[in-house]
C-alpha cells in the first residue's frame, strides 16, 4: 500500500511539472484531502471486518423485566 508522503510528494512534483508551484496553502488542501481519503479507506476496511451488533439486554434490567412479567401472571 502506498504511504500517505509519497502520494503527497507525486501530487506536488506531478503540479510543479505541469509548471504550477504549490503554496503553502494549497499544500495544506492537500495534504488534507490525501489524509482524508486515507481515513475514509481505514473506516472502510474496519466496517467491512467488524461482525454486526447484537444487543443483549443487560443483566440487571432483565432480572427487572422477569419480575415484572412474573408479577403481571
Amino acid at each position: 500500500m502506498l504511504k500517505q508522503k509519497k502520494i503527497e510528494v507525486v501530487i506536488e512534483e506531478l503540479a510543479r511539472l505541469r509548471g504550477h508551484d504549490l503554496n503553502t496553502a494549497e499544500m495544506l488542501e492537500l495534504r488534507c484531502r490525501v489524509s482524508g481519503t486515507f481515513s475514509t479507506k481505514e473506516r472502510q476496511a474496519h466496517w467491512m471486518t467488524t461482525s454486526t451488533f447484537q444487543w443483549k439486554i443487560p443483566i440487571r434490567h432483565a432480572d427487572e423485566l422477569e419480575n415484572i412479567v412474573l408479577e403481571q401472571l
